[in-house]
């Protein structure tokens, strides 16, 4: 069984750096990257790495901390491939057609009759959708008489604006005179009281 690209790479990555003498919290410090991230990579461990993208920036600052070329360890890393496991199909095979193809007869008539030059030049009588077309163009109708044509023409003379007739006022009413007041019963006046005299003493 082959060794996965990234075991190989935290293979090289160990012994680069215990050749040199370093510790990997002494490069964690150096990169800002978490000691966790460095140890999954040495180990090859793929469960307790980000995206592939965040471990391609990884590997290059490790292997500029190292003096390895970065561009040759990017190359070497590659994500493992899932394998493969072919499902069985559902659907049945499907069966052969009952219809046979035909060729394609090209354009209609009615399509080819629109580049003859005598369908151009208004002489063919078939126009497409639209049906048969007619040769002979029609005549015009003949203008609509107004009625104040007809007027003029049967008087002899232009009609002018309608007069109204004067109508007669119809007659005012007479005046309502006032109801007759009649005279009541006199009325009396009391008698004017006589001051008395006084009486003789005997």
């Amino acid at each position: 069984m082959s060794e996965r690209p990234l075991e190989a790479l935290g293979r090289r990555f160990t012994e680069a750096r215990e050749k040199r003498g370093r510790s990997l919290r002494e490069i964690a410090d150096k990169t800002r990257i978490q000691l966790g991230t460095l140890e999954a990579i040495e180990s090859g461990d793929h469960s307790a790495l980000p995206a592939p993208v965040f471990v391609k920036g990884f590997l290059r600052a490790y292997a500029l901390q190292l003096g390895l070329d970065p561009n040759e360890i990017i190359l070497e890393y590659r994500t493992p491939a899932p394998e493969a496991t072919k499902s069985p199909s559902v659907f049945p095979p499907r069966c052969a057609s009952r219809f046979t193809a035909v060729p394609d007869p090209g354009p209609w008539p009615w399509r080819l009759s629109l580049s003859w030059p005598e369908s151009r030049a208004g002489t063919s009588t078939t126009t497409g959708r639209t049906g048969p077309r007619r040769i002979c163009p029609r005549k015009p109708p003949p203008p609509r008489r107004s009625r104040k044509a007809s007027r003029t023409s049967l008087s002899g003379r232009r009609p002018g604006p309608r007069r109204r007739k004067n109508r007669p006022f119809p007659p005012e009413p007479p005046p309502r005179q006032p109801p007759a007041i009649r005279p009541g019963p006199p009325r009396k006046r009391p008698a004017p009281s006589l001051p008395r005299r006084p009486s003789a003493v005997p």
